[in-house]
């Protein structure tokens, strides 16, 4: 049996609100109603992250309809060195995805979390992490299937 992976990244085109972070802010008291994060960033159309190091990020993780519903379960300010690690992990995620594919995904409560990197030249780059049900990272304008280890 063969299966084809289409190289070319799967569209982040879900309709809704989008969550825009810093690290120089602080995380959201909750992401009720947000189905994703924006970047300006067109480079963003291939590659979940822009090429080089992060200088810092920022760790927003929400409930999802369980426990406190929607709201900030814990922040996590990232130093240089674990947003570099951090930022290396997302890198080896593959981008391609299979065309068609059927999927079954566990009991999705919505809970995500919103990571934000910042990069030498004072950008900053968001990704929305799904958690829960068929894990999915996406930076507003790709998606990709898979976790990392926060």
């Amino acid at each position: 049996m063969a299966i084809w992976i289409d190289p070319v990244p799967l569209r982040d085109s879900q309709p809704g609100l989008r969550m825009r972070i810093t690290t120089e802010s602080t995380c959201p008291a909750d992401d009720r109603g947000f189905v994703g994060v924006t970047n300006p960033a067109a480079s963003l159309n291939r590659s979940l992250l822009p090429p080089g190091d992060p200088t810092a990020g920022l760790v927003c993780a929400y409930y999802g309809s369980n426990g406190r519903p929607f709201k900030l379960e814990r922040s996590k300010t990232l130093v240089s060195k674990a947003a570099s690690a951090l930022a290396l992990k997302l890198g080896q995620l593959p981008l391609g995805h299979v065309d068609g594919e059927a999927v079954n995904c566990p009991m999705d409560d919505g809970s995500a979390t919103v990571v934000t990197l910042a990069y030498p030249q004072g950008i900053n780059f968001d990704l929305w992490m799904a958690t829960t049900g068929c894990a999915t990272i996406s930076n507003g304008h790709i998606m990709v299937s898979g976790s990392v280890p926060l």
